[in-house]
Formats: C-alpha cells, structure tokens, sequence
C-alpha cells in the first residue's frame, strides 16, 4: 500500500456519498494505471447516478458510457485534451456538402479565458471532447484567483516530486484555471455550482485518510503474504462495519436534530469501541442495540463538525442542487 509508483498494493473504492456505503472495493496491483479500473467501474453505472472522478480516471469512453446509459458525470478536464465546437459557417462544396475539415472549430482554453477576469467563470454549453469529436458536453472554466492558482502550482509540483505528473508550459498554464466538463442538465446544475459540486469527491480522500490514520491501514511490516491477506481483509471488515455505524448514526442526528458531523471524529469515536463490540457481538441482539446507542450518544456529544469559515459542508452543497436529494439516485465518487 503507498502512493504509486511505490505502492505495494491499491486498493480501488466506489464510495456512494449520500448514504455513505462502499458500492465495490477491489485489491489491485499498486503498478496498476487507475484508468484500468474502469471497466470495472461501468458496471456499477445506473440511470439517475452522478459520478465524481478524479483525473486519474478521465476517459472519454467512460464518460460516453455514463451518458448512454443515462447517468450524470462531472469532471475535470486533462490539459493536452482536444476541444471543439461545431463551426457557425463552415465552408461547403460544390454540391452543397459541408467540407469535413470545417465542420468544427477547435478551442484554446488559454485564449477563452484571456478576457475573464480573476475568480469568472463562463461556460460554452455544447463543446466536443476529443479528436474524435463524439462526447458532447457542457465546458465550464473559471480562471482563479492569484491565492488558488498558487495554491493549484503547490499541488502540482507535489504530484510531480511523486512522479505523478509532467511539468511543461502547458501544464504550468493550466494552473491558472478549472476546467470541467458535465453533462447535467442547466436546470439541475448550474454554471456557478459545478465547481461546488465536484468538490465532494474530496470526501473520497478524507475516507482514505481515515483509513490510514485511524484504522492504521497502510502501517504494514514485513510478513508473509497469507498473514497480510489477514491483515489486509480484517481491516476492510472493520472499516465496513464502522460505516455502517457512522453514517447510520449521522443520518440519526441530521433528522432528529439537523446536526452534521465530522466523519473522522465519529469514526474515531467508533473505533475506540472496538474492543467491546467484540464481546458483546455474542451476547444478543440487546447488548448490541445498547452497545450502538452508546456510540450514538458519543457521536452526538463529541463527533459534531465544526465549522470553518468560508467553507460549506455537504449538506450546504447538496442544497445547491434544485432538485431534492432524495431523488437523486446516487452520488457515487
């Protein structure tokens, strides 16, 4: 386990944000390309999903697949991809056809942005993604701030250091703005809230990181392969059944009290519990529903989020979307 390309093992999840459960958990080899994962990932595509992904999973086949099977994408896109719109007048035969090689226009994103002002946004409704020009999407750019954009070049040179990146003109360009392409509907999710948006699939890496600073799953010696594989799945069972106990708890608290809680407060809270949950896991249905109502209690009492200036929590963010949460189908990152 690690950060690529020294990872041991990884570990692919599907995590689905409005119910906090693990759609699929795979064990992977740590050389793998994420991009490989992704047959994987379209079987768990269903109508009515919106999937959040980072670059690392960018494909345009993928995102075409979420499409046809009548689901939502947001994402981000990849600096060298090719981008077009259909050009207003393109140039014709003698017979009336339209020339293929005017049929579209090809854009430079560094030049849409040059009139925008720092923190703007635009959006160009009906671009083409890629040379083959047979993903039509929604393109929104924002160009960031002087703060952000430095913020963006910080993260880039790490990526780099990990071997996880290039550093070229182009590249270094592009951390002066967002770029996201989506197929959601205006409607549902305007030019504004996009970038809020994709923005939960950070709850994805806050997962991880309480994986490895709770549950402690990347601290791992030298040992046979059938010990790790012990290791290994013990682990993913603890982490599943703190899941269940967290997001039960957290959708408990929000209805009874409207309270939001801090994920890795309550899955702290959960994981001191451990050594008591296995006794009384055997002594009946009674110990354990008093066992779980305890946790509850402590959730409440020590696991509430606190807030941060500036920033908005999940539900805050939810609430951009018009339609209700409850019809959504799923959030899937």
């Amino acid at each position: 386990m690690g950060s690529a390309p020294s990872s041991t093992i990884k570990i692919q999840l599907q995590y689905e944000l409005l119910s906090g459960s693990f759609m699929c958990c795979d064990i992977r080899e740590g050389t793998d390309n994420d991009a490989t994962y992704l047959n994987t990932m379209s079987e768990y595509i269903e109508p009515g999903d919106l999937k959040l992904a980072d670059l690392g999973y960018y494909k345009a086949s993928y995102l075409k697949e979420i499409d046809r099977k009548k689901a939502f994408y947001i994402s981000k896109l990849k600096s060298d991809t090719r981008i077009y719109i259909r050009n207003p007048n393109p140039d014709k035969h003698k017979n009336g056809n339209i020339k293929k090689s005017t049929k579209y226009i090809k854009i430079d994103i560094q030049e849409l942005v040059k009139p925008l002002s720092e923190g703007k946004t635009m959006e160009l409704k009906d671009v083409y993604i890629g040379q083959k020009k047979d993903l039509k999407s929604r393109l929104i750019v924002t160009k960031l701030t002087e703060e952000n954009k430095r913020q963006k070049q910080i993260k880039h040179t790490k990526e780099i250091k990990k071997g996880r990146g290039k550093l070229n003109e182009r590249n270094v360009a592009w951390n002066s703005f967002n770029v996201y392409i989506t197929n959601t509907n205006t409607d549902i999710l305007s030019t504004e809230r996009v970038h809020h948006i994709y923005s939960l699939r950070w709850q994805i890496e806050l997962m991880f990181k309480i994986w490895k600073s709770i549950f402690k799953i990347n601290n791992v010696k030298k040992l046979k392969i059938e010990r790790f594989k012990c290791f290994l799945y013990g682990r993913l069972i603890a982490l599943l059944l703190a899941s269940i106990v967290v997001f039960t708890g957290k959708d408990i608290l929000h209805m009874e009290k409207s309270i939001e809680i801090s994920e890795i407060k309550s899955f702290g809270i959960v994981a001191e519990y451990f050594p008591i949950l296995r006794v009384d896991f055997f002594k009946g249905e009674l110990s354990i529903i008093r066992l779980l109502n305890r946790i509850i209690f402590s959730i409440k009492k020590l696991g509430i989020k606190s807030k941060r200036k500036g920033r908005k929590n999940i539900k805050e963010i939810l609430d951009f979307i018009k339609i209700p949460i409850n019809e959504l189908e799923s959030m899937v990152i």
